[in-house]
């Protein structure tokens, strides 16, 4: 069976056709496409980084204003009849500026009388001079001299009573050092007696009487010191001011014999007599005071002298109880001893023996040396010396308020006499003032004192201009000007009083020369800003303001960009360097963010670092719009 052959089938023309059309619209679409997203991407301008140098300098600005300046005025009160200058004129030295009016000014005749008003107080100043008497400031001094010399025999009397009270208190410190140590070794000894015959009732009671025995004596030693004390509380409270008073009256006397003495010698003129009695009735009252004063301290020297001598029976006393307590104590201590020395080691036996025998003498002169200590008298020296450094500081006040006295007395004479001829200037003054005066009512004519131009004029004819009013104000020719700059105290710690600055304003182009004449604080702002104060010469008039710059070197760096181009946020400084991609549709310019650290500025760029160097970056410095890292952009050149 044969197969029927298939006839071959043709090929279809319009697919080919079709493909090649499509190719071509995808072409088409791409092209516009592309250029459609060109125009709506922002557009970027920028540079690619470089080496470069920063030239740094302070910058600033200020007012320009003239260092010299003088305002013509008048001393007196006259008419304005033609004014000869306006704003801006360029005057000489001796040109006529106003002509006044011929007149007798009220200031001639107010300085007249004031002449006449200064003279007659010059007279009355002379008249009202005298001289201070200082016999009351003398007297209260030297009564306290007195008072003092006796405080003083007073004081090194007690300064010797002392001595002894203190080598007293030595001795008994000492007896009282020997007898302790004596006491101590006793009971060293005993302990270890006392291991012996603890089973032995006859030492067992030797030793309960020689316990009650030593109980006494406790008592009766601090009975003793208890009485002590109230001898030497008694010695304490005796008064040392008898002497004193005794002085205050002798002087109180003396002073009522010489007042009765004057009043006896103005026999004949009642009046000063009756004054003088006056006198007398004080001084009276004055030493009855004193007397009152003498016997009040005498009755309490004797209430204190019986009191000490009660405390010392009393004390006296106590120690007799004592000694027979101690008698006692060694009694019975020696029936213990004796007792011991039947049952146990002879030798410890002798060595207790031996300390108690010097006990006995030990304890003998501490007895001795505290009744020394009993019938020493402290003498007061404490108190005594009190009584001299209050007298002596009296004393010291009385003549240092003499000496105020007399210094301000004595600046008060030299004031016046300063005060007199004080006065005398002045009227020698006035009297020049209403000369001048008299010669300036016949001068009708202002001229100037010195060439240069006019700043202002503030008096037209017919006006009144008093003493003291700014007719025109006018900028003397040739000398310099100054302006100040404020700048920050970080800036001006880079300059120095010398330094030259050039004008920074690009428009202004006359011959201006500045140099830096002082560093001062800025009163608005101390400790954190600066006033740079120039001294300022050539092109510039008064009230110009002028900006200025001092260059403080150049340094070159491998990596310059313009400070446009340096952006910061939260994550600190950096720029957008733009960078081509390749894809499918063609290049595409993307810009990415790349940190940098600013080493350092002027005015326009800033030296930067990037990790990687930085070569070959493309910086964006503007942009049609915001950017972001990431963003694609296109460039403006392209």
């Amino acid at each position: 069976m044969k197969h029927a052959v298939q006839p071959e089938k043709k090929r279809r023309p319009w697919v080919k056709n079709a493909a090649i059309v499509f190719l071509s619209v995808m072409l088409v679409l791409t092209f516009f496409s592309r250029t459609i997203m060109n125009v709506s991407l922002p557009e970027v301008t920028g540079q690619y980084l470089s080496g470069g140098t920063i030239s740094r300098a302070v910058t600033g600005s200020g007012t320009v204003t003239a260092n010299l300046a003088y305002n013509v005025q008048l001393a007196e009160t006259r008419t304005v009849t033609d004014v000869k200058i306006a704003a801006g004129d360029t005057v000489e030295p001796g040109q006529v500026l106003f002509t006044l009016e011929p007149a007798e000014s009220e200031e001639l005749k107010t300085a007249e009388e004031t002449l006449d008003q200064m003279e007659y107080d010059y007279g009355v100043a002379l008249i009202q001079a005298v001289d201070p008497d200082y016999a009351s400031e003398n007297s209260q001094i030297g009564a306290i001299q007195s008072q003092l010399n006796a405080a003083i025999q007073a004081r090194d009397k007690a300064a010797g009573q002392q001595q002894s009270y203190d080598a007293a208190r030595a001795a008994v410190t000492s007896a009282q050092q020997t007898v302790s140590s004596l006491q101590n070794e006793i009971a060293s000894l005993q302990a270890k007696l006392a291991l012996t015959g603890s089973g032995d009732a006859t030492l067992t009671g030797l030793r309960a009487s020689l316990a009650q025995a030593q109980n006494v004596q406790a008592s009766a030693a601090a009975d003793l010191a208890g009485k002590e004390a109230a001898v030497t509380a008694a010695q304490g409270g005796m008064p040392v001011d008898v002497a004193a008073a005794q002085a205050a009256l002798d002087q109180a006397q003396a002073e009522l014999t010489r007042l009765t003495q004057v009043r006896d010698s103005l026999e004949g003129n009642e009046e000063l007599k009756t004054a003088a009695e006056a006198d007398v009735t004080a001084q009276q009252a004055v030493v009855a005071a004193a007397q009152s004063a003498l016997a009040e301290a005498q009755a309490q020297a004797q209430a204190a002298q019986a009191a000490l001598t009660d405390a010392k029976n009393q004390r006296d006393a106590a120690q007799q109880v004592l000694t027979s307590a101690q008698q006692a104590v060694q009694a019975a201590q020696q029936a213990v001893d004796d007792r011991i020395t039947e049952l146990t080691d002879p030798t410890l036996s002798q060595q207790l023996a031996e300390k108690q025998a010097a006990l006995i003498p030990a304890q003998a002169k501490l007895s001795e040396a505290q009744a020394s200590l009993g019938n020493a008298e402290p003498g007061g020296y404490e108190a005594a010396c009190d009584t001299v450094r209050s007298l002596q500081a009296q004393l010291s006040q009385a003549a240092a308020a003499l000496a105020e006295q007399q210094r301000a007395d004595g600046v008060t004479a030299e004031t016046a006499a300063f005060d007199l001829q004080s006065k005398a200037d002045h009227i020698d003054q006035q009297k020049a003032l209403v000369e001048k005066l008299r010669a300036d009512g016949s001068v009708n004519e202002i001229a100037a004192q010195y060439g240069g131009t006019v700043a202002s004029v503030s008096s037209v004819a017919g006006d009144v201009v008093g003493p003291g009013v700014t007719m025109a104000t006018i900028h003397v020719e040739g000398k310099e000007y100054t302006l100040t700059m404020p700048v920050t105290a970080e800036q001006a710690s880079q300059l120095s009083v010398g330094d030259q600055a050039r004008t920074a304003d690009y428009f202004y182009f006359g011959g201006v020369q500045a140099t830096l004449s002082a560093i001062r604080s800025d009163p608005d702002a101390p400790g954190q800003n600066k006033l740079l104060e120039f001294t300022v010469s050539g092109d510039v008039t008064d009230g110009q303001n002028l900006s200025l710059a001092i260059d403080l070197g150049s340094q070159s760096y491998p990596l310059v960009a313009p400070k446009s181009a340096i952006r910061s946020d939260a994550d600190g400084e950096f720029i957008l360097a733009a960078a081509a991609e390749s894809s499918p549709l063609g290049s595409r310019y993307v810009v990415r963010r790349v940190p940098v650290t600013v080493m350092d500025s002027d005015e326009y760029n800033a030296a930067i670092q990037t990790a990687d160097g930085g070569n070959n970056y493309y910086v964006v410095t503007t942009s049609t719009a915001p950017l972001a890292a990431g963003d694609q952009v296109r460039l403006a050149d392209q």
